[in-house]
């Protein structure tokens, strides 16, 4: 039984090492990608506040973490604005007619749209996350009235960046495939 079991997990270690060749890599920009987000502005007031009284931190490393945080705040207010304007295009929904046609003609996912054409920023990931988090929140509060199922769609789109324009988009495409069978 034991070496069945063992086999098994051999066998899940390959499927792993297969969706995820660097390990390192996906967890330092989803770590990026925190940082430089409001939640990371949240980090650093914690630790500006209690942190750093207890010696746990330096007033430095605190006062980084909070220009991190602004800066990717920043950066999604820039998206969700730019999104308004219609500059900023996110991942939309494939099932969209709409989406579907803007891809034929040109448009990319996750790009700026500007004179025309359609300028992908996604190599600039983890950077661009934070701005791309700002174009799905605009794309999600878009269209019928707000109640708790948008609400709860909303939050799940959030992460749909930082899947997308990092090295996890084969774990991302894996489990989408999965759900599909």
């Amino acid at each position: 039984l034991q070496s069945n079991d063992s086999k098994v997990l051999r066998g899940l270690g390959y499927g792993v090492e297969a969706l995820m060749p660097f390990k390192k890599t996906p967890l330092n920009i989803v770590r990026r990608g925190v940082e430089y987000s409001p939640a990371g502005l949240l980090s650093g007031i914690y630790d500006t506040v209690y942190s750093v009284k207890k010696g746990n931190v330096t007033a430095a490393e605190a006062v980084n973490k909070i220009a991190k945080g602004l800066t990717g705040t920043a950066l999604t207010i820039i998206g969700f604005a730019l999104a308004n304007k219609g500059i900023a295009t996110g991942a939309g929904d494939e099932k969209d007619k709409k989406r579907k046609f803007d891809t034929l003609i040109g448009k990319q996912s996750y790009s700026l749209n500007i004179g025309g054409k359609s300028y992908t920023i996604d190599w600039a990931a983890p950077d661009s996350l934070p701005f791309f988090v700002g174009v799905e929140l605009y794309n999600a509060i878009q269209g019928e009235e707000w109640n708790f199922a948008k609400c709860v769609d909303a939050l799940g789109k959030i992460t749909e960046p930082m899947l997308e324009l990092s090295c996890l988009q084969g774990i991302s495409n894996a489990i989408e495939s999965v759900q599909y069978n």
